[in-house]
């Protein structure tokens, strides 16, 4: 895997992932997200990644900005995470040095205009609206969302939309000037391109020294719990969730083949629920991992009636798991290096993880990764099993 990194002198941390294809992908990763606003300016990451995009000095109108993404065949976006804010842009490779131009300018010379910021507080209000509307239209998988979140989604929601009018054009270039620096910034790029570190450097040309101390919390795992949440939904939801180790764990392959057995093949609780009893129309297992923490889900739609069979059927496939054979590690192992093959094809998304991920540590989550898989063994996924996958569990399921 072709991976280089670079510091550049400004503190511009670079990741290039070079594979011979014709697009090129680059996601910045700017150091703060949503997790780190105290109370006085709750809201105010989401509302400066949206007026971002409201113009620079070599785009000045929201019209002419997005226009220039556009020329370029591309789609240039933005998001707010609990510690981080993306920006990210796809394009043909041939025009990488104007997709570089146009998101450098982004995050380096916005204009950030006065005039707009109640405009954008409009547009995020509604976006906020439509957010709360889901979670009480879905209270089981709001639940849900609360566990792996580590927060009260709709108690948060409340707060933001609450704050958003003291929301201020100072608040928002104090937050850009703490924040939006090349140091606390990492560029990902995946493509094809020779030697881009000259022409990056020359892009992002901002220098600004500042330190941004902050400590991203541990992730507290919870504690066993069964909640049943009262939904009118015809059809009953549940969700099963097992807490396990981060993208960074030495334990994560492991856990990632554990999960595979457990979900699919010959003795998998998708097999067991939708084709042997038909219990279910809807089954999904999957492992999901962060810097933070892993979880192992099992979500399930069906009828009441079936519930406590299917609650049942889970809870025995993940029993089973701590005495697999050699052969069902073997076959799972082949899946999961599979999916991870085709996953190096979604190439947008393997410049946001680079770009995110480097912000916590310089190691791209698949660097090695292939080989770690392979070196999975019975014995290791029974001891994985024995030490996460046992009765510590969350289920939410509809009452």
């Amino acid at each position: 895997m072709n991976i280089k990194r670079r510091t550049l002198k400004n503190g511009l941390r670079v990741v290039h992932l070079d594979l011979p294809i014709s697009s090129v992908s680059l996601v910045v990763s700017v150091g703060v997200g949503f997790r780190d606003e105290s109370e006085e300016y709750l809201g105010v990451s989401h509302l400066l990644e949206h007026l971002l995009f409201d113009g620079t000095k070599s785009y000045p109108t929201e019209f002419s900005f997005s226009e220039a993404a556009e020329k370029l065949g591309g789609d240039i976006n933005g998001s707010t995470d609990e510690y981080c804010t993306s920006f990210e842009l796809r394009t043909s490779k041939d025009d990488f040095l104007e997709a570089l131009k146009i998101i450098s300018e982004l995050v380096e010379s916005p204009l950030l205009s006065k005039e707009n910021v109640d405009k954008e507080k409009k547009v995020i209000r509604a976006e906020m609206l439509s957010k709360k509307d889901f979670f009480k239209k879905n209270p089981v998988k709001t639940v849900l969302y609360n566990y792996l979140d580590g927060f009260d989604q709709l108690d948060y929601l409340d707060k933001e939309i609450k704050a958003l009018d003291s929301l201020t054009h100072e608040k928002v270039m104090t937050h850009f000037e703490k924040y939006y620096f090349p140091k606390n910034m990492v560029l990902g790029i995946v493509g094809n391109i020779d030697n881009p570190f000259e022409e990056i450097e020359k892009a992002f040309n901002k220098n600004k020294e500042f330190e941004v101390n902050r400590v991203i919390p541990k992730f507290i795992l919870p504690s066993a719990n069964t909640e049943r949440v009262l939904d009118k939904d015809e059809v009953s939801s549940i969700y099963f969730s097992w807490f396990g180790p981060g993208i960074f764990s030495s334990e994560r392959a492991v856990f990632e083949v554990a999960a595979k057995i457990i979900s699919k093949g010959e003795n998998g609780l998708m097999k067991a629920i939708r084709f042997d009893e038909g219990l279910a129309y809807e089954v999904d297992a999957f492992m999901n991992a962060d810097e933070r923490k892993g979880v192992f889900i099992v979500s399930v739609k069906t009828s009441k009636e079936n519930m406590q069979k299917v609650e049942n059927i889970v809870k025995e496939k993940v029993e089973l798991v701590k005495n697999v054979s050699i052969s069902e590690v073997e076959q799972a192992k082949k899946s999961v290096l599979a999916e991870n093959i085709l996953e190096m094809e979604e190439y947008l998304e393997l410049a946001r993880v680079i770009s995110n991920t480097e912000l916590y540590k310089e190691k791209t989550p698949f660097e090695g990764y292939f080989e770690e898989i392979k070196k999975v063994t019975d014995k290791d996924v029974k001891d994985f099993a024995n030490k996460y996958l046992n009765g510590n569990f969350v289920l939410i399921t509809s009452k």
